[in-house]
């Protein structure tokens, strides 16, 4: 395992753009909700590492990045889905995983790996797109379509509440489900904006869904 100690490294200006629920900051209040500053983390899909930097900035410095295109040589390169996490058996105390399971052909996969590589109660912290959003509703509704899953983008899974306590729970014990980032529509402007922040965060509203699981 490589040295996670330059996590603290500026972004390339050409990488991708960090999740919304981590430029939100609600990656960051579910994880420290459920981890300690002395766990041992791996994120996967960590992109340009900004959930890695929100929490090297509270004291969380033992986290390391893997993601399949890495920006950069501290990060470990792996395909989810298709091969083992470089990791040994009940290593880890933490898992993150930022709409990242969206884009895997087999989460399930990825799923049993993550068990595999936490300590008993260590934490599996995630988020994917809420297809219960009104937008996906209204969507399914009126077009027969979801745009979050369109064939302009690359998210080829969907993961709905009950999917993921089907699959995940028989796995790992459910402790939390939230919403994160609630908008009515994905509209910018200063009204759109004002009308999003006074919306309950609720399978309704909420973006994204975000899940918490203990091994």
């Amino acid at each position: 395992m490589k040295n996670s100690s330059s996590i603290i490294s500026p972004p390339s200006p050409t990488g991708e753009h960090p999740s919304v629920c981590v430029s939100s900051g609600a990656a960051l209040k579910l994880a420290k909700k459920y981890l300690n500053k002395n766990d041992k983390l791996v994120d996967l899909g960590c992109g340009t590492k900004t959930f890695m930097r929100q929490m090297g900035e509270y004291g969380f410095y033992d986290i390391t990045g893997v993601d399949g295109y890495p920006y950069d040589d501290t990060i470990i390169r792996a395909h989810l889905g298709y091969e083992p996490l470089p990791f040994k058996d009940n290593s880890l105390n933490g898992v993150t995983a930022w709409e990242v399971l969206e884009h895997l052909e087999n989460p399930h996969q990825t799923l049993r790996e993550i068990k595999r590589v936490l300590i008993p109660g260590g934490y599996f912290l995630f988020s994917v797109p809420n297809p219960s959003h009104i937008q996906s509703r209204l969507e399914m509704l009126l077009k027969g379509t979801l745009t979050r899953w369109s064939d302009t983008n690359d998210h080829i899974t969907v993961l709905t509440k009950e999917i993921v306590r089907k699959k995940f729970g028989a796995e790992l014990t459910l402790c939390e489900i939230s919403y994160g980032v609630p908008m009515f529509l994905p509209l910018k402007g200063k009204i759109i904006g004002k009308i999003n922040r006074s919306l309950p965060e609720n399978c309704l509203f909420g973006a994204f869904t975000m899940y918490a699981f203990k091994k």
